[in-house]
């Protein structure tokens, strides 16, 4: 198929060239296709994209100098086959180029291009999402961010719009190919019926836990669609199940179910005798990756101990029934009065029975240090655990306590005994023993190295 759309590329403020790139939905690192638009620009540009697989794909635009070098991404979206725009993802900078940029230090972010939009998520580039409501909210033609949330100079920001096909039929149980159709409220746990085919679902508990259930797919026509988004809620998160024996392919991988956090969105469509995810935010393949900042963000829990549930936290629960026996603790009694071991202090901790209660780690007053062996663990000296979350001793590193006065140096230690004394060969009381002197060089380990608990270091790519 040809993707045929057009984009406003802002004369005067986009310079570069244009570049375009395209993926599949189902491969979203694999880029199919690219154009490039030299300047100037005009007010709206017609852009093609020919001999696309018809299936639906994400399109990612960018103000480049030429690729390869990509430059830098301003607008990215989802089009269904049938020309239809789905989520979009429209970036901004603080401080810049465009008429409506704002400024350093402001608490406000007004366009008139916003007005009217559906606007289901805001974030910042290297921090995340903001909870919509307490941390930022969308009135008219303006975003505000709350709480003492302020735009810096320099940051890059993204608002996330959802759409609905102008073609579905609420309900009908058909398909249009790949649109979110109605917004339609979950507040309570729900087993989906035919009236949910094909919308949008806005997950928003009013108990700490929300589980839906879908559709046996064997009731439901080849490519019915659900969008699910949890933007508010009492819900710690939501548990998407299936109906009976069905599987979910999650980007290569088949799992029994799915997790949303706040702020995050999921895209998913029958495909044969499976369904397929097609779009999610990216949150969900950083479960487990312990990180640091400031302030707590949604979806983040702080590693002090704290006991949780699995049925409140279904990701990091399904992660942890992953997570090798070696690499968590097993301990009957921690829901009860429990601390971590000295040695497993950094690690999670499971109770091994048919409950779901576990301990996030505990990395107070912790200094963190890459493990000698990322791989087959083993190898790092004085650690008591040697496995991610393990402990290692203190130690004061190689080093000597040489003092050179008057072109001599001076590097020994002596003991007062009395005996075979400094002043005279003599044993005075009170003076240094000659006799019994040692060298005050090569002293204890390798390298200085505070108490700390040892991880893996990743880096996203």
């Amino acid at each position: 198929m040809d993707a045929i759309f057009d984009i406003s590329p802002a004369p005067g403020i986009l310079t570069n060239k244009i570049g375009i790139k395209a993926y599949e939905t189902t491969s979203p690192s694999v880029e199919v296709a690219s154009v490039e638009y030299d300047p100037p620009h005009t007010a709206e540009r017609q852009v093609i994209i020919p001999g696309l697989n018809a299936v639906p794909h994400i399109i990612k635009i960018y103000n480049t100098p030429g690729f390869p070098t990509l430059g830098t991404l301003i607008h990215e979206f989802w089009l269904d086959v049938d020309g239809e725009v789905g989520l979009q993802r429209v970036f901004f900078v603080v401080d810049g180029p465009g008429d409506y940029d704002p400024v350093n230090g402001s608490s406000t972010f007004t366009s008139p291009e916003i007005e009217g939009l559906n606007i289901t998520g805001l974030f910042q580039r290297a921090f995340g999402y903001l909870l919509p409501d307490t941390e930022w909210e969308h009135v008219g033609d303006t975003i505000t961010l709350l709480s003492g949330y302020t735009f810096s100079g320099g940051d890059t920001w993204c608002y996330e719009v959802t759409t609905e096909a102008a073609n579905d039929s609420p309900g009908s149980g058909t398909s249009s190919g790949g649109g979110f159709g109605d917004i339609v409220e979950v507040t309570d746990d729900l087993s989906l019926d035919s009236s949910y085919r094909n919308k949008s679902i806005n997950c928003n508990g009013v108990d700490t836990r929300l589980v839906i259930t879908l559709e046996q797919l064997s009731s439901l026509p080849d490519g019915t669609t659900y969008y699910f988004f949890e933007q508010t809620g009492n819900q710690y998160q939501t548990k998407i199940v299936l109906g009976g024996s069905d599987t979910i392919s999650h980007f290569g991988v088949t799992k029994t179910y799915l997790v949303l956090g706040k702020g995050e969105h999921l895209f998913m469509k029958k495909s044969g005798s499976a369904w397929v995810v097609l779009l999610q935010s990216d949150a969900r393949s950083k479960v487990g990756i312990i990180e640091q900042g400031y302030i707590a963000t949604p979806n983040k829990f702080k590693c002090e101990g704290a006991l949780g549930d699995g049925d409140d936290y279904p990701a990091i629960w399904q992660w942890l029934s992953q997570l090798p026996t070696n690499q968590k603790i097993v301990d009957a009694g921690i829901n009860g009065s429990w601390t971590h071991p000295a040695e497993k202090k950094g690690m999670f901790a499971v109770t091994g029975g048919s409950d779901k209660y576990f301990r996030w780690p505990d990395l107070r007053d912790e200094f963190i240090r890459g493990l000698s062996n990322f791989t087959g663990f083993g190898g790092d000296s004085n650690r008591l655990y040697d496995y991610p979350g393990g402990q290692q001793e203190e130690q004061v590193g190689e080093h000597d306590h040489t003092v050179s006065v008057g072109g001599r140096d001076y590097n020994r230690m002596l003991t007062v005994s009395g005996t075979s004394t400094v002043d005279s060969p003599d044993n005075t009381p009170g003076e240094p023993n000659l006799a019994l002197s040692q060298p005050m060089s090569d002293l204890a380990g390798q390298r200085n190295r505070p108490a700390n608990t040892g991880l893996i270091y990743f880096v996203n790519i």
